[in-house]
């Protein structure tokens, strides 16, 4: 892609960020996008059919870096491809990508940004599935894929949230969230190992 393209989708997606800051996903429009990003709406709409492409366009950025870094963890820790251990790099990605990014997921807050949520929510759910799909002959889930990710993410938003919110060194709070989703993981709570 165009290295012009890519800085002027960088700078709407910042631009998002920041306002973001200001005013819920809902209430801000491409026109007070396109002012503060110093962008016309026609390149805009050159790029995007509306706000909600290029919040999915966020979530596809994070989800490659996301993949990326779960490649990098399957390979290092994961030859033998076991799939409790996948599940355990799966998040431990995941958990990172919300570090890395948490001036956008601080705002996920299912109450007050039901878009932002569902989007995510159908991000995750996404995952969840192919994860399911790829490992079915060696785990199964306990419960229904949407209960489970519902469960998960509410879980960890609310046990990273309050982490960051009441100022836990950011390693420190991974590291604890890794160690939870390791205890539910052994605990069989999510999944149980099948006949490999």
């Amino acid at each position: 892609m165009d290295k012009r393209i890519l800085k002027t989708k960088k700078n709407l997606k910042q631009t998002l960020l920041k306002m973001m800051d200001e005013k819920p996903f809902e209430k801000i429009g491409v026109t007070e996008l396109c002012n503060r990003a110093e962008t016309s709406r026609i390149t805009f709409y050159t790029y995007y059919g509306d706000k909600y492409e290029l919040l999915q366009e966020l979530y596809q950025d994070m989800q490659a870096e996301m993949e990326e870094r779960f490649n990098e963890l399957q390979k290092g820790n994961n030859p033998g491809d076991d799939a409790l251990r996948s599940y355990h790099n799966l998040v431990q990605a995941v958990i990172e990508k919300y570090d890395k990014h948490m001036d956008f997921f601080k705002h996920m807050k299912p109450i007050e940004s039901q878009e932002l949520w569902s989007t995510y929510y159908n991000f995750a759910l996404k995952h969840l599935e192919e994860f399911k799909d790829t490992y079915n002959d060696r785990i199964a889930m306990r419960y229904p894929s949407k209960q489970i990710c519902v469960s998960l993410l509410l879980g960890f938003w609310g046990f990273l949230m309050t982490g960051y919110s009441e100022g836990a060194d950011p390693r420190q709070l991974e590291r604890d969230a890794m160690h939870l989703i390791d205890d539910m993981i052994e605990s069989g709570v999510y999944f149980e190992k099948t006949k490999k």
